[in-house]
Parts: C-alpha cells; sequence; structure tokens
C-alpha cells in the first residue's frame, strides 16, 4: 500500500488535507470522519479494508490536519461544497469505475447530502451508525444540544501528558470501550504534542461546538433522492435517535438496508477486526448485487 498525503487551498487562511491510500487493486473507499474526529483515527478499521479497497480521505475544516482558519465552523453546505470540490480536483470519477461513499456519524450524513447532490461521484453508499435524527424529533434534538454547545465552549483542550489523556478517555462514555488500538490512533492522530510535553486536541472546542450547532437542513431531503444502493451498520447500543432515523430511511427507500453489529456509536473503534469483517462482507455483497 502506499499512502499520498494532499492539500486542498480554500483560500491564504484555509487549507484542507487528507491522504489516498493506494495499492489494493480494488474500488475506492471515499471516507467521512465523525464530529472532532481526524480521519486517521479510524486507521485500525480502515487500514483493515485496505488490504481490498483503495482509500480516500479528507479532514473536514478544523479536524485532524486541515486547518482551523478564523475558528468559526464552515458550516454542512460547505463541507459537502468542498469535498465535492477535491474529488473532483483528484479526477476521482476518472480513476475508479466504482467509487464507495463511507461515513461515520456526521460524516456519514455529509455523505448521504454529497450522495444526492453529486450522485455522478458514488456507485454504492455504506454508512457506519450516521448522523440521522428522525424529524418528528429535531425540535427535542436542538433543546439538548443546546446546552453541550455551551459545554464544549469551555472545554480545555490541553492534556498535562498522555497519561492524563488516556484517564480523560476512560471516564468519557463515547469512548469507554475503545480498543487499545484505537485509542492510541486517537493520541497519535487527534492531539498534538506540545513542546512542554503536553497534548492538545487538534479539533478546537470553538470548531466542534460550531458543528454541533450547526443545523444540517439538508439530510432527509437528500434521503430522499439517493438512487445509491446503500447499506447502514447501525450499532445496537448507539443513540437511539441514530438507529431509529437510520430505520425510518430504509422504510422510505428500497434502495436502503440497514443492519445491526454490536456496540455504541464508535463501534469500529471498539472493535475494529469483528467489524471489519462484518463491513467487509456488507460492501462486497452491495458490489456483487448491484
Amino acid at each position: 500500500m502506499t499512502t499520498i498525503n494532499w492539500e486542498y487551498q480554500i483560500n491564504n487562511k484555509l487549507t484542507l488535507r487528507g491522504a489516498h491510500i493506494t495499492g489494493s487493486g480494488g474500488p475506492l473507499i471515499h471516507f467521512m470522519p465523525g464530529t472532532a474526529f481526524a480521519c486517521r483515527i479510524y486507521l485500525p478499521f480502515l487500514s483493515r479494508l485496505a488490504e481490498h479497497f483503495d482509500i480516500f480521505f479528507h479532514d473536514f475544516h478544523g479536524h485532524g490536519e486541515s486547518d482551523t482558519g478564523d475558528g468559526v465552523f464552515c458550516g454542512w453546505q460547505k463541507c459537502v461544497q468542498w469535498s465535492a470540490e477535491v474529488m473532483d480536483e483528484h479526477q476521482l470519477l476518472q480513476r475508479y469505475e466504482r467509487v464507495i461513499g463511507v461515513g461515520h456519524s456526521y460524516g456519514g450524513c455529509m455523505t448521504f447530502i454529497l450522495a444526492a447532490e453529486r450522485p455522478d461521484l458514488f456507485s454504492h453508499l455504506f454508512l457506519t451508525d450516521p448522523f440521522m435524527v428522525p424529524e418528528k424529533d429535531e425540535a427535542t434534538y436542538r433543546q439538548m444540544i443546546a446546552p453541550l454547545v455551551q459545554k464544549t465552549h469551555l472545554k480545555n483542550p490541553v492534556f498535562e501528558n498522555e497519561s492524563t489523556v488516556r484517564e480523560y478517555l476512560k471516564g468519557r462514555f463515547m469512548f469507554m470501550n475503545w480498543h487499545e488500538e484505537a485509542v492510541q490512533a486517537y493520541i497519535n492522530h487527534n492531539m498534538n504534542q506540545l513542546p512542554n510535553g503536553s497534548f492538545e486536541l487538534k479539533c478546537s472546542p470553538s470548531i466542534e461546538a460550531g458543528v454541533y450547532d450547526n443545523v444540517v437542513e439538508g439530510l432527509w431531503p437528500s434521503v430522499a433522492k439517493v438512487p445509491h444502493p446503500t447499506r447502514i451498520l447501525s450499532g445496537k447500543q448507539s443513540v437511539p435517535y441514530f438507529r431509529e432515523g437510520a430505520q425510518i430511511a430504509a422504510t422510505r427507500k428500497e434502495n436502503i438496508e440497514v443492519h445491526e453489529t454490536e456496540g455504541s456509536h464508535s463501534f469500529m473503534q471498539e472493535r475494529p477486526q469483528e467489524v471489519y469483517e462484518q463491513s467487509l462482507q456488507l460492501i462486497e455483497e452491495l458490489l456483487q448485487n448491484f
């Protein structure tokens, strides 16, 4: 496998970055990550898939290796627009006959919208626990998000050392069951080590809070339009809203099918080998049948 890092300049203050893993001889996976996560934290999962697929990923504005700019999140519309621009610049359609849109959480939501706006970019979709709040629950969900936005703005992004980072992760429900490979990937790729030995989150609190506070109005209209054969892998212990949202999408659209796996919202970080095996089987079935 060969990894080629790339850059895409938006303006003189903002450059997006990502990588293209090649050498599999297979179709391409285009991957989008969850909120506040760098794409490379998923390498315990993605590197296994890279044995069968080339992988192209990019960090959202203010995430991972991409620039933070002025610290104000660009919004979901720009995330989608810039993703399409990057894919066009790298001529992925010309280089691959089949491109599978893969995304986790917020990245799954963005993949849905991108696929609806530019259906030519993908041949299939495979989404892991995408951010999908049922329309009937959106107002209630926004009330729950408001305190999270306030709390995130106040978060201290700096940790004294690696041990402090690990203690922090152990104490948070989202990270509680993560595999050691995934924990180490988070430390290596979602944080910068400062000259004094401390660690700082690459995704600033202002960017993370901005994602939460940005109402994604394009999801359900996009779900209605997406024509691609789509599989959603949903965590049995995940956010109830997301699980219900996935089921609603599958009920409305014949091309969308939901499968379940053990684990919470970031199940691929909890059980990278098992989820890789299940994902590979589902993707291969998707490619063979459609």
